[in-house]
């Protein structure tokens, strides 16, 4: 599978700059895992998540299979309700399947750059968000599996459709800020509680 490529990141650049980044992001997510309370599921349906409905999106009141989708969002014709964090996930996760990080990354982001262009938004665009979750999402596709399909790796992998996820490793005013929404920016050290060491 082109998304557990361990030579992805490395392909997507190969300067120390690239090298740094993606050692930051992989050992900082590592250390989310390895800490991270195994009831993850339990505690995402008690703030109300409800996985198998984030699994599914719907085109004229239909639920859209995984290339329906991708063609409709393609082509600007999903409903801007349908295409939420969750839709998000989904795109990055068929991207992967179908292509290594640097290809699935360029997907994502045409597509959301075209499709909040043609809702009259293109400010919407994030880059330091797009990127993370691309690479979290293909790391939980290499330790954890494909799920089998959109359906099953949703249900496998519940936190990848918390918005707030991104918090774990970066503050809200890094976030927040102009430069991490034109490029993509390292968590800091010791963001939104990280601990490091010293």
């Amino acid at each position: 599978m082109a998304a557990c490529d361990n030579s992805a990141l490395s392909e997507y650049g190969s300067t120390k700059a690239h090298a740094v980044l993606a050692n930051s992001i992989g050992t900082k997510i590592l250390w989310y895992h390895t800490h991270a309370d195994m009831g993850k599921i339990s505690e995402l349906k008690g703030i109300g998540l409800d996985v198998d409905a984030c699994a599914r999106h719907q085109l004229n009141g239909d639920v859209v299979n995984d290339e329906d989708f991708l063609r409709a969002l393609e082509s600007c014709e999903l409903p801007e309700q349908e295409f939420g964090h969750a839709a998000h996930v989904r795109a990055a996760y068929l991207y992967l399947r179908e292509g290594d990080f640097a290809a699935a990354l360029e997907r994502i982001r045409r597509s959301i750059r075209t499709y909040a262009a043609h809702l009259g938004k293109p400010d919407r665009y994030h880059e330091t968000i797009t990127v993370a979750y691309v690479a979290l999402i293909q790391q939980h596709m290499c330790e954890r599996g494909d799920g089998g399909g959109w359906a099953g790796f949703a249900r496998e992998n519940p936190e990848l459709l918390n918005k707030s996820l991104l918090q774990k490793f970066y503050s809200a005013e890094q976030l927040n800020s102009d430069t991490a929404r034109k490029i993509f920016v390292l968590p800091r050290a010791g963001s939104a509680g990280m601990n490091t060491c010293a």
